[in-house]
């Protein structure tokens, strides 16, 4: 296990961690124009508690499928702000991830 790895990151810290990357996130989204929405467990704890859920490993958000392709603009700009990029045509998602992942899920 490394020190990046989120199972070894205090929830706390992991949370500030999933803040942080989703405010960053928002802002590319809201720059470029792209339609998005929190989604699964990111959507369940806004919901039902107003925050993050303190042991979910990840920020969930929704787009629509054919928003971003690899060499989109909005990519760009977070990889320029340190996150890797990874694409999975299988399960129609994109990870973005810098210490903690954000996934990305495109809906029809």
């Amino acid at each position: 296990m490394n020190s990046k790895d989120p199972i070894s990151i205090p929830n706390d810290k992991l949370v500030n961690l999933g803040i942080l990357n989703l405010r960053n996130i928002k802002k590319v989204f809201d720059e470029e124009k792209i339609k998005y929405w929190i989604d699964m467990g990111t959507f369940l704890g806004a919901a039902r508690n107003g925050k993050l859920i303190p042991w979910d490993t990840d920020i969930d958000f929704g787009i629509f499928k054919g928003t971003l392709s690899e060499n989109s603009l909005a990519l760009k700009k977070i990889r320029e702000l340190g996150y890797s990029v990874i694409f999975s045509n299988t399960r129609n998602k994109i990870r973005i991830k810098k210490n903690c992942s954000l996934d990305l899920f495109a809906i029809d």
